[in-house]
């Protein structure tokens, strides 16, 4: 065998690495150990990948929200409609997005990712506008811009 089939070879044997081990970016900045902790502990709220399998491969809406009586995103009692559960998961999405506000120290981050939400938000006024459609009201709040500028400017 020559050199490089077995540096081929050699390199084939080594381990992958984990996608949740990263390379070292500068020196560690303990500042946040204590926002990193309260993130852990929201990871171990959320849904697991066999529940969310379970729900997507459930026969109908009921079923599938049946599966979340055991877990915080559970139904309140007799309303099992879509409208409800986007409505849930826009409040608890804008609760998380908050939280991750409050515990980012670079506020300059914070900025940037509300500005997600405001190119959102300028694609759906352009879009209607372009489309002479009526601009509507699902707008996203959580953006730096306020919708109602978004309606002043594209009225």
């Amino acid at each position: 065998m020559n050199a490089q089939t077995e540096q081929i070879t050699e390199i084939a044997e080594k381990s992958i690495l984990d996608f949740y081990t990263y390379p070292p970016i500068g020196s560690d900045d303990w500042r946040y150990t204590f926002q990193t902790a309260q993130v852990r502990c929201l990871e171990t709220r959320m849904l697991t990948r066999a529940t969310l399998l379970d729900m997507a491969n459930a026969e109908n809406f009921e079923q599938a929200a049946d599966l979340l009586t055991a877990t915080e995103y559970a139904l309140p009692h007799g309303s099992k409609n879509f409208a409800e559960v986007e409505n849930i998961l826009q409040l608890r999405r804008s609760e998380v997005r908050e939280l991750f506000a409050e515990l980012i120290i670079d506020k300059p981050i914070v900025q940037l990712f509300r500005t997600r939400d405001d190119f959102a938000n300028l694609r759906l006024a352009l879009r209607r506008t372009l489309t002479e459609r009526l601009l509507g009201a699902d707008y996203s709040n959580e953006g730096s811009v306020s919708p109602e500028i978004f309606e002043q400017v594209f009225v």
